[in-house]
């Protein structure tokens, strides 16, 4: 089965509770499990200098086709040398998807800058992928804030990763009202997770990660294949929403939306 890993983080990380997945490691992970592809961000974006991991990040896209680089966006662009150069970096270098950490990076989800943020992957057609920590507060409740921006920018198809299992009626409520939500289900630990996902709203808009280096790929791999489900939703699910998604398609079904 083809597998396009849309949760990875390559690098150094300020915080080194974990063994990094250092860019010359990559190729070698991704032989050893299989995997087709993988959508990667820098650790050094996330935690310290973005605009330094950025640069990091494509150097070594720019030489590896199995990797699709994911820039971290951050306010940092803005008051080094506005938005306006950011927008044409992201252009000039084909980006596809961004990623944002606002509670790492000094701002909220709800700020003026997230919707500034927000509006250029509006404007170029550029896919969100925020992690599930970022869009629960700190006593892990929902904020309202993201149902917010899913409600403001439509058209902009924002992938959360890592949702966890715990808070899945939160996750059923944004894949019922808001066509542009996609999640991965890594961290979830199997719980029958895609079997009832894909039961209630179908899985166009379910995507595979690994959440490399938190952890290794093997359990994401083995919840997919032994889920019961059909051999065509594991596809979808493992390959064939994120290469559409890649290729420029938006919303799959709106099975559930309102």
């Amino acid at each position: 089965m083809r597998k396009i890993d849309v949760n990875c983080m390559i690098g150094n990380w300020v915080k080194q509770d974990v063994e990094p997945l250092l860019e010359n490691q990559v190729q070698d992970e991704l032989h050893y499990y299989d995997i087709d592809r993988v959508i990667a961000y820098h650790g050094t974006a996330r935690s310290s200098n973005p605009m330094y991991g950025n640069e990091r990040l494509l150097d070594y896209c720019r030489s590896n086709q199995s990797m699709i680089p994911c820039m971290v966006v951050s306010p940092h662009y803005k008051y080094v040398h506005g938005w306006s150069f950011l927008e044409d970096l992201l252009v000039k270098e084909k980006i596809q998807f961004i990623r944002i950490f606002p509670k790492e990076q000094g701002y909220t989800l709800g700020s003026k800058l997230t919707h500034e943020i927000f509006g250029m992957a509006e404007k170029l057609g550029t896919h969100m992928i925020i992690d599930y920590e970022e869009i629960t507060s700190s006593d892990d409740r929902e904020m309202p804030e993201f149902d917010r921006l899913l409600s403001d920018f439509p058209s902009v198809q924002v992938i959360v990763t890592a949702f966890r299992h715990r808070r899945n009626m939160m996750m059923y409520s944004y894949l019922e009202n808001h066509s542009n939500f996609y999640t991965e289900l890594s961290l979830c630990d199997n719980w029958k997770a895609y079997e009832q996902a894909i039961d209630r709203y179908g899985s166009d808009r379910i995507l595979w990660g690994s959440n490399m280096p938190f952890n290794k790929p093997g359990s994401a791999i083995t919840m997919l294949s032994y889920a019961d489900i059909s051999e065509r939703d594991k596809e979808k699910i493992a390959y064939g929403n994120l290469q559409r998604l890649i290729e420029g398609g938006g919303e799959g079904s709106d099975k559930g939306c309102r």
